[in-house]
């Protein structure tokens, strides 16, 4: 492969043969359908901390994965593709299907996808990187095995309520019966927790929207600690639109960390997008 020059040649292997010079350079170079492709891929994943950054687990916890983890995949093939998916199959045996985005131009070797939840099927997750999703030549390797952990649920139970922003007035105020439960992108939202028992750790409000992805947003202590009320003000909703639910989560990823679950104790939504547009 390389710089190709090219030239005509007259009478070709008679006693007079003439060659001729030419300008046409060929740029001669190996295309994908000259030797076999590669499936094989590296894959990682890094989980999101309470600051928004990416981090990757010791080695000792690598592979286990918690309820309300948010995780970033990370894939580098060794042939460039021009398309790549994440798959996963729960415990169930259903299979999840995510489109990967390329680092750079296709065809790219490195690919990846961010704010990853595994769903609420606890147990062993095969995970894979696909090829040619859809179609004969369709190829999946097995790229890591993760133990998905349900979190601890809570003997505490707690009450969630919220007020909206009116702009008029610049006070919180409770929605009708009628429209409570319903929330868009343009509110301006106070939230408060009631606890059946004082804590002095952190709590937080996670929210839990349609497509599965969690937002964790820290509570503050109403009143000194230990306290059982907690607030927060001034807080916007961010995620997929539709049925959506509060619930909260105690000593957010510590070792203790508590789950309030159960329909008593969570608050069901409907997230909707604004006539005037989100921010």
């Amino acid at each position: 492969y390389g710089e190709v020059t090219t030239f005509a040649v007259l009478d070709y292997t008679s006693a007079n043969e003439e060659v001729l010079s030419s300008d046409l350079v060929l740029d001669y170079q190996e295309g994908a359908g000259c030797v076999e492709v590669s499936y094989e891929a590296t894959l990682e994943y890094q989980i999101k901390d309470l600051e928004g950054n990416w981090i990757t687990q010791e080695p000792e916890n690598y592979g286990t994965v918690n309820c309300d983890d948010i995780l970033k995949i990370n894939v580098v093939t060794e042939s460039p593709q021009e398309s790549l998916h994440f798959t996963f199959q729960d415990p169930e045996g259903i299979w999840n299907d995510l489109t990967m985005t390329p680092v750079g131009e296709i065809p790219t070797t490195e690919w990846t996808i961010e704010e990853v939840s595994l769903g609420d099927k606890y147990g062993e997750i095969q995970t894979y990187v696909t090829y040619n999703i859809g179609t004969e030549d369709q190829v999946s390797m097995n790229e890591i095995i993760i133990n998905y952990q349900a979190c601890e649920e809570a003997l505490i139970s707690a009450q969630i309520s919220y007020q909206i922003l009116e702009l008029d007035t610049e006070n919180y105020i409770t929605q009708d019966a009628d429209s409570y439960g319903t929330i868009f992108c343009d509110d301006t939202l106070k939230v408060d927790i009631t606890l059946s028992e004082a804590q002095s750790g952190s709590v937080h409000l996670r929210v839990t929207y349609s497509d599965g992805a969690k937002q964790h947003i820290s509570m503050a202590p109403d009143g000194d600690l230990p306290t059982a009320n907690w607030t927060i003000n001034n807080i916007k909703l961010s995620g997929a639109f539709g049925e959506a639910k509060f619930s909260v989560v105690v000593d957010y990823t510590a070792e203790n960390e508590v789950v309030i679950g159960g329909d008593a104790n969570e608050l069901a939504i409907t997230f909707n997008e604004s006539a005037q547009g989100c921010d």
